[in-house]
């Protein structure tokens, strides 16, 4: 009984209310539970006495005798709520880079791509595998001077941001107008530990203002 009334205060006054259904039928398989010791891990949410909600990490350790009888009930918690929250920022910002319309892709330090989002699977054509590993040259268009290049990566190595258009290549040959932001990633240490590139096709848009710009030359000389 003891075991019982122990667990059922534990899961009254720690245990966040939308867990409790959970965290109840853990207990209840640990104290239903057969063979001579019984382990189990779980995490759920908690109720701070300010209100606020983090997170633990619970050991259920149940030993018996022979008989069947419960000998010892005990365990231990870890407080993850940093970790956890850490988790949750991270899976937005996945959540967000995954439907983004822009294309998003980023590099370690030597410029080898370590990820790209679906979008730049669409606007450029080549795919998660066929980017992952390789550098951002699968785009280049062959129109930018090597110069142009060279000023770009010196400039995103002292942890500056490059910005602007720039002529990039489809994987099928077609050259793409891409107005990008390309920024160094540093970490809290003030290292640079990698590029993010955001890169937008206007190539449609930069299309349709050269041809209005083309027909208002052509009025003025009327």
């Amino acid at each position: 009984g003891g075991y019982q009334l122990s667990s059922a205060y534990y899961a009254q006054h720690f245990v966040h209310p939308d867990d409790l259904a959970i965290v109840g039928a853990e207990i209840e398989q640990a104290l239903h539970s057969t063979g001579r010791h019984y382990s189990r891990q779980l995490e759920h949410r908690i109720l701070y006495a300010d209100g606020d909600v983090g997170y633990i990490a619970v050991s259920i350790n149940i030993d018996r005798d022979e008989a069947g009888h419960i000998t010892r009930y005990y365990g231990a918690n870890e407080d993850i709520t940093d970790r956890k929250r850490r988790e949750q920022d991270v899976l937005r910002f996945k959540l967000g880079l995954e439907r983004a319309t822009d294309a998003v892709f980023m590099t370690d330090t030597a410029g080898t791509i370590q990820y790209v989002n679906p979008a730049f699977e669409i606007i450029y054509g080549y795919t998660s595998g066929e980017s992952v590993g390789n550098t951002p040259r699968l785009l280049k268009s062959g129109v930018i001077p090597p110069q142009q290049y060279e000023n770009f990566w010196q400039t995103l190595l002292s942890k500056g941001v490059v910005a602007g258009d720039i002529i990039n290549r489809h994987k099928d040959g077609r050259q793409l107008v891409i107005e990008g932001s390309n920024n160094p990633i540093i970490d809290e240490a003030d290292k640079l530990i990698g590029f993010l590139a955001v890169h937008r096709d206007v190539t449609e848009r930069k299309h349709a203002e050269t041809i209005m710009q083309r027909e208002r030359g052509l009025l003025r000389g009327v």
